[in-house]
C-alpha cells in the first residue's frame, strides 16, 4: 500500500471535517506550512501495529512504536491479540494514537505496548446463516480460491478479509502521521494549546478507567441489598460488570454495520446476495461504543462477548437472559434516583435504558412476549428492517 506525503493546506480540509478543534489550533499555528505530513493507507484487516512495533503501508516492520498521529478514515480496532481476541477500543476518523509522545508520559499508560492495531474492525459477526457447506462451495469456486468457511465466530473475520480482497480492494482506512519535527516541538512546550486538546482528548478517554473502584463500589453496594440466589451468581455478576463497563464506553459491544466505515459492508453483502446466494438478509455486526452511538440498538451476546470468562457449561441461557435483565432494571432504577446525579455516568446511561432479549430456542418467556426469536429482529431494530426492505425493493427474497 501507499504513503502519500502532504502539505498542511492539502490536507486542512480533511481535518475540519473530522476534528473541527485540532483544525482550528493547527491552522493557526504559523510554523505547521513549513512541515510535511505522511498518510497511511491500508487494507481491510492489516495489522498496523502488533506487540513489538508496528507496521508500514507496505508490510514493513518496524520496532517502535506507531509515530504521534490522528486517525484520518475508517476504523482502526486496538485489541489484545487472545484467544479470544479482545477489543480495548474502536478508533474514528479525528481520534489520536500514540498521546504519550505528546505527553511526554514516559510510562506510556496511554498506549499500552501490548496492544495490537488493524486498519478497520477485527471482529465483525454475521447475524445470518453464513456457513452452508454446499452454498459456501460457491464462494471458492467463484474467487477460485479457498475462502475460510465461518462456523466459528472468531472466523468471521478471516471470512470477510478474504472476500474483501477481491471485491473490495480499494477500500482503504487511512492513518495520519504527525511530523517528527513539529511534534517534539509541541512535546516540549509548555503552553502549545495543541498539547492542551491531546490531554482533553485523554481525559474523556479515560472517564471510565479514573472512578471504576468507585462505580464497583457503587454496583456491590447495591447487590448487598438483595439476598435473592441471582445475586450470588458469580457468572451472571461478572455479566452485569461487562455490560455497565460498555454502556460507560469502556469497552465495545456491538451493533449493526450500515456504512463502509468498519469494513467494506455493500461489498461483502452483494457478494453474499449475488454468489452465495442467501436466503437470509446479510447483516453484519460490528464492535461499537455505546455511548458514541447511543440511538442505534445495541447488541450484547451471553456466548460471545462473555467467552473469556465463561463456565464450561451455562444451564438455560434463556433464564440467564432474564435474570440479567432483571438485576439491570434494579440497578437502573437505583441509579435513577440518586439525589446528586452530576458528572455520575450510571445515572446518565439508565436515564432511558431499554432492554429486550433475543433467543433462537423458543421457551416460556417468548410465550409470554418477554422474549424474540432472531428472525423477528426486524421487529426490533430499525437498521435491520431498513437493509431488509432496500434488499427486498432490488428484488431479493430474504428473511430476517
Amino acid at each position: 500500500m501507499s504513503i502519500i506525503k502532504v502539505k498542511w493546506d492539502d490536507i486542512a480540509k480533511r481535518i475540519k471535517e473530522i476534528n473541527p478543534k485540532a483544525h482550528e489550533i493547527l491552522d493557526a499555528d504559523p510554523d505547521i506550512r513549513n512541515h510535511t505530513f505522511e498518510i497511511w493507507q491500508y487494507k481491510y484487516g492489516d495489522v498496523v501495529g502488533d506487540d513489538t512495533g508496528h507496521f508500514l503501508p507496505d508490510g514493513t516492520r518496524v520496532d517502535a512504536n506507531i509515530p504521534f498521529g490522528m486517525f484520518l478514515s475508517k476504523q482502526f480496532d486496538f485489541y489484545l491479540n487472545n484467544t479470544p481476541i479482545q477489543i480495548n477500543y474502536s478508533y474514528k476518523a479525528g481520534d489520536f494514537i500514540f498521546t504519550s509522545y505528546i505527553t511526554n508520559d514516559v510510562s506510556h499508560y496511554y498506549s499500552p505496548s501490548d496492544f495490537w492495531i488493524g486498519a478497520g474492525t477485527i471482529e465483525p459477526l454475521f447475524a445470518s446463516r453464513v456457513a452452508d457447506e454446499k452454498r459456501h462451495r460457491a464462494l471458492n469456486e467463484h474467487f477460485d480460491t479457498h475462502i475460510t468457511r465461518p462456523y466459528f465466530n472468531h472466523l468471521h473475520f478471516n471470512t470477510i478479509k478474504e472476500i474483501a480482497s477481491y471485491v473490495a480492494p480499494d477500500w482503504r482506512a487511512e492513518f495520519l502521521r504527525f511530523p517528527q519535527q513539529w511534534a517534539t516541538m509541541v512535546r516540549e512546550s509548555k503552553a502549545h494549546p495543541f498539547k492542551d486538546l491531546i490531554y482533553q482528548f485523554m481525559f474523556k478517554r479515560t472517564a471510565y478507567d479514573r472512578h471504576s473502584h468507585y462505580y464497583q463500589h457503587l454496583l456491590s453496594k447495591v447487590r448487598r441489598n438483595y439476598t435473592e440466589t441471582v445475586f450470588q451468581n458469580a457468572y451472571a455478576n461478572q455479566i452485569i460488570m461487562h455490560l455497565f463497563f460498555a454502556l460507560c464506553g469502556h469497552i465495545p459491544i456491538h451493533t449493526f454495520a450500515t456504512d463502509d466505515t468498519a469494513l467494506p459492508l455493500a461489498a461483502i453483502q452483494q457478494a453474499y446476495l449475488d454468489i452465495y446466494q442467501t436466503t437470509q438478509v446479510p447483516l453484519i455486526l460490528i464492535p461499537s461504543l455505546f455511548n458514541k452511538n447511543p440511538e442505534q440498538m445495541h447488541y450484547f451476546s451471553v456466548a460471545h462477548h462473555t467467552e473469556s470468562y465463561k463456565p464450561n457449561s451455562v444451564n438455560n441461557a434463556l433464564k440467564l437472559c432474564a435474570d440479567i435483565k432483571y438485576i439491570v432494571q434494579i440497578y437502573a432504577d437505583v441509579f435513577k434516583n440518586v439525589t446528586r446525579p452530576y458528572n455520575h455516568l450510571f445515572y446518565d446511561i439508565t436515564q432511558n435504558i431499554h432492554i429486550d432479549i433475543i433467543h433462537e430456542r423458543k421457551g416460556a418467556l417468548h410465550s409470554q412476549g418477554k422474549a424474540y426469536m432472531l428472525n423477528e429482529i426486524d421487529q426490533l431494530d430499525p437498521i435491520c428492517k431498513a437493509q431488509l426492505e432496500d434488499f427486498r425493493e432490488k428484488g431479493y427474497d430474504l428473511t430476517p
